[in-house]
């Protein structure tokens, strides 16, 4: 069964003028929560966040694709095809709009708190910003080799999360079974000082109960003396091993052996 999580939301004082937060109170706190991205929930969100900036309006929506539904009348009638009528979620989602990817389970408007489901994921990847494509040809490449495990990887940024829980071990891996470090020459160059110095990889490192779940994925050979005490899984040879039309079993196996051993070992329920 799926764990829940509190989502603190605002109410509203007037009609017209204004909007309150909450009281504070553990999960996250906002102006306005819309539930539903259809093109009502798009047009709101767009509409308030461009008001009260970004940060201050959720939207709660687990699908990946958007569809325009008046436009299914026409391809009913012939006129247009279905695959024309939607978007990936991703580019309807206004930008100053938090994409919360989730489902809404319980309101409490007495105490302005909406209760969502909590998805656990197997791992969330942190990486340079040069290196987003790479990191989602990894998890391409994961979920071919293992469509059995049904693989749930996630880039941070599309967690929708903020500053908080980066910056605490304890709250991102109550919702993660690993933190996988994509390690590259860019990572290494610019963006390893500003990880280190983050609580979350401090925190992470020191405690052993959190250091087994910091995994450094090597797309380069580069050696890390920060993550030096981590034990890497080694993607180059992966890589390696397909460019030349061959699988590298060892790696592989201790993917697979990683993934299985996380779902056994933590976030069980």
């Amino acid at each position: 069964m799926a764990s829940t999580k509190l989502l603190v939301v605002a109410s509203r004082k007037s009609v017209t003028k204004s909007f309150s937060t909450s009281s504070a109170s553990l999960g996250r706190h906002y102006k306005l929560l819309i539930v539903g991205s259809g093109s009502g929930g798009c047009a709101i969100a767009s509409k308030f966040s461009r008001k009260l900036g970004a940060g201050h309006v959720g939207i709660i929506e687990p699908k990946d694709d958007h569809y325009y539904q008046p436009w299914f009348t026409l391809v009913g009638g012939g006129i247009k095809k279905v695959e024309d009528s939607g978007k990936k979620m991703s580019e309807v989602i206004p930008r100053k709009a938090d994409w919360l990817k989730t489902t809404a389970e319980a309101f409490d408007p007495k105490n302005c708190t909406v209760t969502t489901a909590t998805a656990i994921t197997d791992a969330v990847i942190l990486h340079a910003e040069d290196d987003r494509e790479l990191v989602l040809e990894l998890i391409q490449n994961m979920e071919t080799e293992f469509p059995e495990l049904k693989l749930n990887l996630k880039i941070f940024e599309e967690l929708n999360v903020g500053k908080s829980m980066f910056a605490s071990a304890p709250l991102l891996f109550g919702t993660c079974r690993f933190l996988f470090v994509f390690v590259t020459k860019a990572f290494a160059k610019d963006d390893l000082p500003r990880f280190v110095n983050e609580i979350l990889l401090m925190e992470t490192i020191t405690f052993k109960d959190k250091s087994s779940r910091l995994i450094p994925v090597l797309k380069d050979e580069c050696y890390l003396p920060e993550l030096g005490p981590l034990i890497p899984l080694k993607y180059n040879r992966y890589l390696e091993g397909k460019s030349r039309g061959k699988k590298d079993s060892g790696f592989l196996r201790g993917f697979k052996r990683l993934v299985e051993n996380g779902r056994i070992n933590y976030l069980t329920s």
